[in-house]
């Protein structure tokens, strides 16, 4: 592992110091820009709507539309997907019309029934009602049609349900296509997510009502679960909305973070990567994706706690599976520039994860496929550089179905064409990846002192919040660290307590699934936490990287 840090500072640097050397890092500069990035401010929904790129006459025609459908009393669907931003998306777009007064109710497709977005089973489900049949609404038969975090590239699936007379609305932030679907309006940006385009509609639909901008805690948890950029007119939705969620006034939403153990506390971006999202999502990957939505809209507390309770279930089954998938996935690593594997022992509803775990590990794409019966479901992750739904698309003619983002896709094909299929997108990726965005490279902010591991940084730090994609942790990296203790944690043992000392300062370091060592550290990579124990604030390192 090579670690580049993008500037070495000396031990009588002040934390302002190194607060301008990480903001400089980032292209932040002059103190215009340096005070709009510490305190960003939402702007008004017109402007809001510009800035995200949004055509302005498709919202004016999805709104004219829906009004249409209200006063005519007919029935609407709102059509989401089983991910954390699908789910909040459509959860934004269904409270918002039913205070509207609308006839409507959700859709969620089943991911192993009819996958992805909008599918031929679940267009002809629509199209006879046969969607609705075990709801409490039986007879219930779409009229309008709007799509949240799906749709723009389900083409021959939008000419169908417009030949069945449907009216279909499209909102997604999902690469186009070569052509688009002739709906009767588009909504789409790649600006922000699904979740995040929702809410701009439902603010737009209501007018700017109070009732659509609360939901920015939805919306904050779409954006930051979807893995979108936190920067620009993302940062003040997250940023607020961060804040919204802890005072969400959605009883589902409130019974989840109690459940989990967060409710009252400060919140930030990790609490949704890795305490609300996987969550959300588990009930995807493991069940019935309506349970998660059912949890967010619910007013019924009993109901609540009881799919709060068995979204914690699910989620730990998702992490068993999950695990166990990985460590398999990782004994498979080849020398190409792509992972392509595939097992009908891979669960479909973590692939995805895999892929994930196996792209970070290897610093390569890497494509995942579950095997059910003749029909082959493939996740796919890439790293920076290379974009994995355009490498997907070049093979479009063995798939069923492709769409996704540059760093992340999804797509089917059938049994038949698995052994083309993994050839030809192995040997693609072999001519046209550059070896050099595979380098396996560690990209740190600052080459730093352990004196300089404050409190008072530590601290200071929390103004680059909230963190994401584009606006990371820092990541700090530090030399010639004596271990003067290996405290091991936790009922398996896998992680440790480091106690390290350099220069006659220690510091504590915690050191997730890491190892045993003694003696000396060559270069430990980290970011810097506050640890609270007994009303003490000490400053704790969360280990990224280790070299001895």
């Amino acid at each position: 592992m090579q670690i580049i840090a993008k500037a070495k500072i000396s031990n009588n640097h002040t934390p302002d110091e190194v607060i301008q050397l990480i903001l400089s890092n980032r292209g932040i500069v002059g103190d215009t820009n340096i005070a709009q990035f510490f305190n960003p401010s939402l702007p008004d929904l017109d402007k809001l709507i510009k800035e995200l790129g949004i055509d302005t006459m498709s919202l004016a025609v999805a709104k004219n539309l829906v009004e249409k459908a209200i006063a005519n009393k007919q029935n609407i669907c709102v059509y989401g997907d089983y991910d954390a931003d699908g789910i909040t998306a459509t959860a934004i777009i269904w409270l918002t019309l039913k205070l509207l007064g609308a006839r409507v109710l959700p859709f969620i497709p089943d991911r192993t029934r009819h996958g992805y977005g909008l599918s031929d089973t679940s267009v002809q489900e629509l199209i006879t009602g046969q969607a609705f049949t075990h709801s409490n609404y039986p007879n219930f038969i779409p009229d309008l049609i709007i799509t949240v975090d799906n749709g723009v590239v389900a083409n021959k699936q939008v000419a169908t349900l417009k030949k069945a007379g449907k009216i279909v609305i499209v909102t997604d932030h999902h690469q186009k296509g070569e052509s688009l679907p002739k709906c009767d309006s588009l909504i789409h940006t790649v600006q922000t997510s699904g979740a995040g385009i929702a809410w701009v509609v439902a603010r737009y639909l209501s007018s700017d009502a109070t009732f659509a901008k609360e939901r920015i805690d939805l919306a904050t948890i779409g954006i930051v679960a979807d893995q979108m950029p936190v920067v620009g007119v993302n940062r003040a939705i997250v940023k607020q909305g961060l804040q919204q969620i802890a005072e969400s006034n959605l009883l589902g939403l409130a019974t989840l973070l109690h459940t989990a153990g967060i409710f009252g506390k400060s919140l930030t971006t990790y609490d949704i990567n890795f305490v609300i999202g996987p969550r959300i999502n588990a009930v995807g990957r493991m069940n019935d994706a309506l349970q998660a939505l059912r949890l967010l809209c619910t007013n019924n507390k009993i109901l609540a706690q009881k799919l709060s309770k068995s979204m914690e279930e699910l989620n730990k089954q998702r992490q068993q599976i999950t695990e166990k998938s990985i460590k398999s996935a990782l004994s498979q690593l080849d020398e190409h520039k792509i992972t392509v594997l595939a097992s009908k022992n891979y669960h479909h509803g973590v692939i995805g994860l895999i892929a994930g775990k196996l792209a970070e590990t290897s610093h390569k794409p890497a494509v995942v496929m579950s095997i059910d019966g003749d029909l082959v479901k493939g996740s796919a992750r890439s790293v920076s550089g290379v974009n994995i739904t355009n490498l997907l698309r070049q093979h479009h003619s063995l798939l069923h179905s492709v769409g996704g983002h540059e760093q992340a896709a999804g797509f089917s094909l059938s049994l038949k064409n698995l052994p083309e299929f993994t050839k030809a997108l192995t040997s693609s990726a072999d001519k046209s990846i550059d070896s050099k965005l595979l380098n396996d490279t560690m990209y740190v902010e600052l080459d730093l002192p352990l004196e300089l591991t404050t409190q008072e940084l530590t601290t200071k730090l929390s103004l680059l919040e909230p963190y994401g994609i584009g606006n990371q942790k820092p990541r700090f990296v530090s030399h010639d660290l004596v271990v003067l203790e290996d405290k091991i944690l936790g009922e398996d043992g896998k992680h440790h307590k480091l106690t390290l000392e350099q220069g006659g300062v220690t510091r504590t370091a915690l050191w997730f699934n890491g190892q045993s060592i003694t003696g000396k550290i060559k270069s430990l990579v980290y970011t810097l936490d506050i640890n609270v124990w007994q009303n003490k604030k000490t400053v704790q390192l969360i280990t990224s990287y280790v070299e001895l």
